[in-house]
Order: C-alpha cells, then structure tokens, then sequence
C-alpha cells in the first residue's frame, strides 16, 4: 500500500504544475515510475526506487512552493534540457555514431552542414568550440601529432590512449549540446514538404516537429515582455472608447510574474534551430535565440516601455526649457 500511498501523493502534486504540458509530462513519468517500483522483484532495489521516487516528489513539492531551483530542474526534465528526454532528442539529431579510432568530426551528432556556428550556439557555456579542436581535442597529449618535437624525442604515442583520450572529450562535449525541439523551415512550401518528406536524412524533422512545445513555452510569457501600463484618471477621461476597450484585455499570459520569469531563464536554453534553403552563404542551418528569453545581457538591464502622447506633451516643454 506504500507504493501506491506513494503514487497519490506524486499525482497529487502533478496536478499543483501550473502549465498543461507539465502535467501531461510529470503524469506519464510518475506512471513509469511507479510501474518500475511494480515490476522489480528484488526488495532491496525495489526500496531504493522507492526512495528514489520519493525524491523526485519531494522536489515537486518544492517547486510549487516556488523554490527556484526545483523549478527550473523540473523545467529542464519536461523541456529535453536534462534527464532521458534529452539523449531521445539527441538520438534525432545524431547522425552515424562517431569512431574516436579515426579522425572524423566528433561534432557528427549534429545535423550534417550544420557546422561550427550552429554548433556554438546549440552548446551551454561561454566556450566556443575552435575548428581545430575537431580533429585535434585540447585534451589530446602533444605526442599524438607525429610531427610534434615530443613524439620525435620520446616516440610515438599509444593509440588506445588516444582512443580514450578523445572517446572522453567527445563524451563531454556532447553533454554540452542543447538539443533543439524542431527544425523552423524558411522558403517556400517545397522546402516544408522536403523536410516531411519520409526517409529524409538531410533536412528532416526531429522528435517533436509539429507539436508546439516550443510555441506552448512562449505562450506562457505571452506575446509582449511589457504589456502597456493602465491608464491613469486623467487619460481614461481624454481616451476615445477604442483606447479604453484596449487598455482594459487582460494579456494572454500566464498570471504569475514568478512562472514567467522561470519561462524566460528556460528560453534562453531552448535554441531554435532555422532551416534556409535560400540562404546565400553554405551553411543552411542557424541558431536564434526567443527575443523572450532571459539571457545574460538582460539580466542587468531595464527596460522603459515606450512614451504616449500625454507623456511627449509634458516632456517637449522641458525639454525646450533646458536648451534654452
């Protein structure tokens, strides 16, 4: 009776979420969670899953009291940006596994042309990936080079710890990529119907093209960062009935300011990946980031929302004042 004790109390606060797409998300894992505790015979696994799991609640309940950092871990579970989901959305955009023992481009697991731009932007952190490090790592031991001084003094160096050496580093760079939702296609309708086509492998729609996660998250914030301000008494007695029907529509956001400031900071690790076939330059692929999300350059940063007519009338005066 634990276990389902255990499996009310997960729903419980699964229902507390305050986005649908949560819900529906966290309502699928706690019902492979709980299924996972059934199907294991062993008692001893079977109470470290159940602790495990309890875990997992627990951090729920923190972040429907609004603890900031259990929220933005639940965030990146439902979003691809950690756990299972992610190495899923990675297999989409994996092109054949790459072979440390030869010296391909460790950054195979994306999308073929997509190259070092694309790459740096889909990666967290500030570090971009140099061009040289693709076929040499940083990590690799100057005696790798054949031609470098050590490896003519002290000889050649071991193959099977080069293998490592760049099995390693690719493993760490892969866990840096922020893999894309969907592949945004620019142009004309042939180059949609190119990308639905099936058994394409280039360019072809990863794991959730078509469903509107991405669009779903921005509606959270809403269409505007800065909705424009209520007016005061004097301008709702000068404003015309248009003006006042528009300044009385309540905003299609979420009503939180603290949801939405999680949805920003989300955003920022949420790329979203264009396909151009129009574009003038080799490379068909780039990266944007959502004007709504919450980078680091807005983080210090206010914002004025834009002056009306009454304010201009009040500003020009003093203005003219001041010059005079």
């Amino acid at each position: 009776m634990h276990i389902f004790s255990l499996y009310r109390s997960y729903l419980r606060q699964v229902r507390l979420l305050p986005h649908l797409y949560l819900r529906q998300f966290f309502q699928v894992r706690a019902r492979n969670d709980i299924q996972a505790i059934l199907d294991t015979k062993e008692e001893i696994r079977q109470t470290r899953k159940i602790k495990n799991i309890s875990k997992r609640v627990q951090r729920l309940e923190k972040a429907n009291n609004r603890d900031i950092k259990s929220f933005l871990r639940i965030l990146n579970l439902a979003y691809g940006r950690t756990g299972k989901l992610k190495w899923e959305l990675l297999e989409h955009t994996s092109a054949p596994t790459y072979n440390p023992q030869r010296p391909a481009l460790p950054t195979s697991h994306l999308l073929p042309r997509a190259q070092k731009a694309p790459h740096n932007s889909l990666t967290k952190g500030q570090e971009s990936l140099a061009p040289r490090h693709l076929h040499h790592p940083a990590h690799n031991a100057p005696r790798a080079d054949p031609n470098s001084d050590d490896a003519k003094l002290f000889g050649p160096f071991s193959k099977r710890r080069e293998v490592n050496i760049r099995w390693r580093w690719y493993k760490s760079e892969l866990k840096k990529v922020l893999p894309p939702l969907e592949v945004e296609v620019k142009g004309s309708e042939s180059a949609l119907d190119e990308l639905n086509k099936e058994g394409q492998f280039y360019p072809r729609p990863l794991a959730m093209q078509g469903l509107g996660v991405f669009q779903d998250a921005e509606s959270v914030i809403g269409d505007t960062l800065f909705p424009r301000q209520p007016l005061t008494r004097r301008e709702r007695r000068m404003a015309s009935r248009d003006d006042l029907q528009q300044s009385q529509q309540v905003p299609n956001r979420h009503p939180s300011r603290w949801v939405r400031r999680r949805y920003r900071t989300l955003l920022a690790s949420l790329p979203q990946l264009v396909y151009d076939p129009d574009a003038q330059n080799e490379n068909l692929f780039r990266v944007n980031t959502s004007s709504l999300a919450l980078t680091t350059t807005h983080k210090g940063t206010r914002y004025d929302p834009p002056a009306d007519e009454t304010t201009l009338a009040w500003i020009q005066p003093s203005s003219t004042r001041s010059i005079k």
